[in-house]
């Protein structure tokens, strides 16, 4: 798996920390993996 940095990642998306699937903002758990994705802030990395 590649967690680097990847140009066609799109703005908005939530990436699972576990998987790294590009899932929706909006999302509460990964589409490909399931697990709980985090809403941490991007600038202080607070929830």
């Amino acid at each position: 798996m590649n967690f680097g940095f990847n140009p066609m990642r799109r703005v908005g998306m939530a990436v699972c920390t576990q998987c790294g699937y590009d899932n929706r903002k909006e999302a509460l758990f990964c589409r490909h993996c399931g697990t709980g994705l985090s809403r941490a802030c991007p600038a202080c990395g607070q929830e």
